[in-house]
């Protein structure tokens, strides 16, 4: 019988073992965004990136915006058809393992931006990566990524070419 006392709930969560957080998959998505005339200075198809975290079939859209953050969780769909989907729709994704562990310690203070945003979520230290094109590079670069075609089966041992 479940109760919904939030109270009775906390009191069991707290006396049973906590399970180890499973691996989180992530896609870091890249695509041609050309609503503000300022974003045509970035390279295209470079222009804005979001990523869906998630595990098996449960899955998490961030997708910062300018004067929002969309967060979306939905289920149901496997990371190939998460991939084929939106290499359908033009965007550029790389697919990965988000870094465990507790967040950096000292980060400077950055300006709110999309790579900001998804670098935090990442839990990457790239100080010295501003734009969608540099993190793209940065993520192809560290053994955690690859890039994903339509065609091709995802494991994370995969070594494309971007």
């Amino acid at each position: 019988m479940t109760s919904l006392d939030p109270g009775a709930q906390a009191a069991s969560t707290t006396t049973e073992k906590r399970q180890p957080e499973s691996t989180r998959r992530v896609l870091v998505l890249f695509e041609n965004r050309t609503e503000r005339s300022w974003l045509r200075v970035l390279t295209p198809g470079f222009r804005h990136c979001f990523c869906v975290i998630g595990a098996g079939s449960h899955w998490t859209i961030v997708d910062p915006l300018k004067s929002r953050i969309e967060v979306l969780s939905f289920s149901g769909l496997s990371e190939r058809r998460l991939v084929s989907h939106y290499r359908r729709t033009g965007r550029v994704v790389l697919a990965g393992e988000a870094a465990a562990g507790e967040p950096r310690k000292g980060l400077l203070p950055r300006p709110l931006t999309c790579v900001e945003i998804v670098k935090r979520l990442l839990n990457l230290r790239a100080p010295g990566v501003f734009t969608p094109w540099q993190l793209h590079r940065t993520l192809l670069n560290s053994p955690s990524f690859v890039a994903c075609r339509q065609s091709q089966e995802i494991t994370p041992d995969l070594v494309l070419d971007a």
